[in-house]
């Protein structure tokens, strides 16, 4: 019975040794294909990756011009800005300056003639013109 059970174990054996050398012939004949296969996908990784800082260097040179587009519209929007705030503050001395007309007018006992902004787009511009009785108005 022990000796069945050497029999037994050393077939045990000699199946796992044999699957072992067998296992380690197939590998080494298979190593350079695995080699190829390897340095195959390390190239397509590199061409990937390639392709990928290509595409990044693309997009940046067209965020940069489109960058360079740009700044003449914000120096424009900034001068724009300026000229809005100037006009604003023209339109307030016009005011000062013709209620300061309005009431020399009135101590000339002058009547002033009122703007008025008509929407037709007409200015329903009124002359005024002096006589000996009085001051007569005129559309125009």
């Amino acid at each position: 019975m022990i000796v069945d059970v050497q029999l037994i174990a050393s077939i045990i054996i000699a199946m796992f040794t044999g699957g072992a050398i067998v296992e380690f012939i197939r590998q080494r004949s298979q190593k350079p294909v695995t080699k190829a296969q390897s340095e195959e996908i390390l190239s397509e990784a590199w061409e990937r990756l390639g392709k990928e800082y290509a595409r990044q260097l693309e997009s940046s040179r067209r965020l940069e011009d489109e960058i360079i587009a740009l700044r003449p519209l914000v120096l424009k929007l900034a001068l724009q800005e300026k000229q809005v705030e100037q006009c604003h503050e023209d339109k307030e001395d016009w005011k000062r300056y013709a209620t300061k007309l309005a009431k020399q007018l009135e101590e000339a006992n002058i009547m002033p003639i009122p703007f008025k902004r008509y929407p037709t787009g007409d200015s329903g511009k009124i002359a005024a013109i002096m006589t000996d009785t009085g001051t007569e108005i005129k559309k125009l």
